[in-house]
């Protein structure tokens, strides 16, 4: 059964780029997952994945070994540690979190808040975003030290 998908004239250029940024991602998340699930404890995948042929699994093992691989496997992992305020967006990041950001942004206006309706909004949608608790118009974030909850703004 063949699919046949029919663009607007002069999209197919814009589709077909976004599926490669798409199909990008999910393979270097694939491989990561092949790195994390079977590299590093020294499995091998050919039971679940048995088109990887052994020389592509060498191949593939030698590159995430290699002392440049696990120094800048080392150099990110104590990068990430050192964001003291990750984003809790969900699987929509920025854009799916939209309309919530606008409700906050309505609610602050309600409260007479007059600091978070003079930030930029670049910054505001960064502040909402690292916030872990959206239901009012003041923002709470974790302390990375106590592991409690601090409400600033």
């Amino acid at each position: 059964m063949a699919i046949n998908f029919r663009f607007p004239e002069g999209k197919s250029e814009l589709v077909k780029s976004h599926a490669f940024k798409i199909m990008g991602h999910a393979f270097r998340r694939w491989r990561s997952n092949l790195n994390t699930k079977y590299i590093q404890k020294g499995l091998t995948p050919f039971h679940e994945f048995g088109k990887i042929t052994q020389s592509q699994w060498e191949t593939l093992v030698a590159k995430k070994i290699s002392p440049e691989a696990l120094a800048l496997s080392k150099r990110n992992s104590e990068q990430a540690k050192q964001n003291k305020h990750p984003p809790h967006l969900g699987p929509g990041g920025y854009e799916g979190k939209r309309e919530v950001f606008r409700k906050m942004d309505e609610e602050a206006e309600a409260s007479g808040n007059t600091k978070v309706k003079k930030l930029r909004p670049r910054l505001k949608q960064w502040i909402y975003g690292r916030s872990t608790d959206s239901s009012d118009s003041s923002l709470k974030f974790p302390n990375p030290e106590t592991e409690e909850v601090v409400s600033r703004i």
